[in-house]
């Protein structure tokens, strides 16, 4: 399981030999979703898997079954647009969608596409990431608030599971949200002001996990981007007497 949530699925058996497509199986018919090679993870609606289309190398002799190499090439690439369409069509998207996707991964990341089935395909960087976006807006998680005097003895986790506040600089109702364009913060341990977009994108975090990045505001401030980082507006210093620990606990 890859680090934001996403599987990296191997790649199908019949990518043998050099690289490059070689052709399809005869047996790799139209199927169900659940019969694919790539299909969403048990208990999600995402998946990803790795971009592996490519034409055959003059290197490998220029032949793609039997093709000499100038059409070798686009023999390739009617094999990886009917993978893909064999992969995609169980899920609502149509050939001129496939033909438009299978551009796409040259293309930058960023680049969605949208099913009538409502699954939408995003172009990351290394990656084709599906997902299903739901309706409902509530965090996958709750917070465990614990309150505790803080003393020279007192430990400090390098959990990012776990964050640490001053208590009597956490003092406005907190609430959760998505982050939005706009927001920033002061990361801990910094003086100047970041915008979140920026920090996730430092972090290298794919277009889908960024959209499913909570945070925690204290007032209108945020306090802690979920998971990753607190705001130094509200750090324990030398004049901290109690301390607020809020703890991830995934549902």
């Amino acid at each position: 399981m890859a680090a934001d949530g996403f599987r990296q699925l191997p790649e199908p058996r019949l990518l043998k030999g050099p690289p490059g497509l070689h052709g399809i199986g005869a047996d790799f018919r139209r199927r169900e979703p659940q019969h694919l090679p790539f299909r969403p993870v048990h208990g999600t609606t995402s998946v990803s898997f790795p971009l592996f289309y490519r034409s055959c190398p003059k290197k490998a002799g220029g032949i793609c079954r039997g093709v000499p190499h100038a059409a070798g090439k686009a023999a390739a690439h009617w094999a990886a647009e009917t993978l893909l369409f064999e992969i995609l069509y169980p899920l609502g998207f149509n050939p001129a969608q496939t033909k438009n996707i299978l551009t796409a991964l040259n293309k930058q990341a960023g680049k969605q596409f949208i099913s009538k089935e409502g699954w939408r395909i995003t172009k990351d960087r290394e990656y084709l990431l599906i997902d299903k976006k739901e309706e409902k807006e509530y965090p996958p998680f709750k917070l465990i608030r614990e309150e505790r005097e803080y003393t020279r003895d007192f430990i400090i986790s390098r959990d990012k599971h776990i964050a640490y506040f001053d208590a009597d600089k956490l003092v406005e109702k907190l609430s959760l949200r998505k982050w939005q364009t706009g927001d920033t913060f002061i990361p801990f341990g910094m003086k100047g002001k970041k915008k979140v977009s920026d920090y996730l994108t430092d972090r290298k975090f794919s277009v889908i996990r960024k959209e499913q990045q909570w945070i925690l505001c204290c007032g209108d401030k945020i306090a802690w981007v979920i998971g990753e980082r607190t705001d130094n507006r509200f750090r324990i210093d030398g004049n901290t007497k109690r301390v607020i620990i809020l703890k991830i606990n995934e549902e």
